[in-house]
């Protein structure tokens, strides 16, 4: 493992440690958004989400500073926070730099994947099936995201995998909204597996050409929810 390879892994979640109140109040309101239990617009009550989660005002004024720099939450003076709608040029955008680094990234690691690597890929998918028999969105959403930090961990680039994080920041929720119509979880399924058969040949350039083919259907997903769902996009 290089360098950038190792500050990257020293980032990721450890089971054994105990998070910050912060990190935990901030992980805890970005998967609610994230899943639509906080639905776009929602209001968001500080003090009750202090009595809920046992912690004071600081944890959860730091939790939503950082979700506001992602966008998913609108703080506004005098008025509150808010769960932000979806804006959809700003997902495309996201999307742009996700596509770009995401499929990039597919070309450099397929070329070099590891054995346990590939051994992962095929374990997530393995769950991402059982997650699409049972029709577990969310289930199905977190091996989805798993997936791609598989292979934006083993690239091995901190600035690459914190853009990609930050990108995907807009698009995680909408993604997830999109999973339970239009049979988009088998869909994604077959792409997933389109982007391991890739890995497993050892073939960058059809690594990449798989991922970016997976990541161009999730935006036309996108752009055909909000043709059926305006109400949770902003105008």
């Amino acid at each position: 493992m290089n360098d950038s390879a190792e500050a990257v892994h020293q980032r990721a979640p450890n089971a054994a440690t105990p998070l910050p109140k912060a990190e935990a109040v901030y992980r805890t309101l970005r998967q609610e958004i994230v899943s639509m239990a906080l639905a776009p617009g929602t209001t968001i009550d500080k003090l009750a989400l202090c009595r809920r989660l046992n912690v004071s005002r600081f944890p959860v004024s730091d939790a939503l500073s950082r979700l506001a720099r992602e966008g998913l939450v609108i703080v506004e003076p005098q008025r509150g926070s808010f769960v932000a709608a979806f804006d959809l040029d700003e997902i495309r955008g996201a999307a742009f730099v996700r596509c770009a680094l995401e499929s990039e990234a597919a070309r450099v690691v397929a070329a070099s994947a590891t054995p346990a690597l590939i051994d992962a890929m095929r374990a997530n998918l393995d769950r991402q099936a059982q997650m699409a028999v049972m029709m577990d969105a969310d289930g199905f959403h977190g091996e989805d995201v798993a997936f791609h930090e598989l292979i934006m961990f083993a690239l091995g680039l901190t600035r690459a995998y914190e853009t990609n994080a930050v990108a995907s920041a807009q698009v995680d929720r909408v993604r997830r909204a999109t999973l339970p119509s239009h049979g988009r979880v088998h869909e994604a399924l077959r792409e997933h597996r389109a982007i391991a058969d890739a890995f497993v040949k050892r073939d960058g350039d059809a690594a990449a050409t798989a991922m970016r083919v997976h990541l161009d259907h999730m935006l036309a997903a996108v752009e055909t929810f909000a043709r059926e769902r305006p109400e949770l996009f902003a105008l």
